[in-house]
């Protein structure tokens, strides 16, 4: 729970230090300080990891006792991944990933192609962050498996 200054008792205030811990994030405010009553501090999930749920806590007032609070929220940071089960599908191949369905954001799957063909283009797909910022996707890539060709030489005799 957040005091109001006896200084300024019309004015309701919520101190940072009262935020809640987020585990794989932190809240964006000015250290050690007082946030006036209607503002907010934006939650800032480490690389890798994105708000799930509330994305700020806003200083309300706190009607029994004239004090301020913290909105109450879900502040959860999930991890970024990309589900196996969006991987491109590619014919005469398929990708080698590691035996869950989802990737965390960064890692690769190989790019296996059948027996007599090779990948032409991309040999792996990448989990990066997605446009949204509300989970992965796959990188960009060409992924195709071309035939190999067999060379003939002709010797004469």
């Amino acid at each position: 729970m957040c005091q109001s200054s006896d200084a300024e008792a019309d004015k309701i205030t919520c101190s940072t230090n009262n935020l809640p811990i987020v585990g794989e994030g932190s809240f964006d405010c000015a250290p050690n300080t007082d946030v006036s009553m209607g503002e907010a501090c934006a939650l800032i999930c480490n690389n890798g990891f994105y708000p799930a749920y509330s994305s700020q806590a806003v200083c309300e007032e706190e009607k029994t006792n004239q004090s301020g609070v913290w909105s109450d929220g879900s502040f959860v940071c999930h991890e970024i991944t990309c589900s196996t089960n969006n991987l491109p599908i590619v014919g005469e191949g398929s990708f080698d990933c590691a035996p869950n369905t989802d990737v965390s954001m960064g890692e690769a799957c190989a790019l296996i192609c059948n027996n007599g063909f090779y990948p032409a283009y991309s040999s792996q797909a990448v989990c990066v962050e997605g446009m949204t910022n509300q989970g992965g996707e796959w990188s960009d890539g060409t992924f195709v498996c071309h035939g190999k060709r067999c060379q003939f030489i002709l010797y004469t005799l």
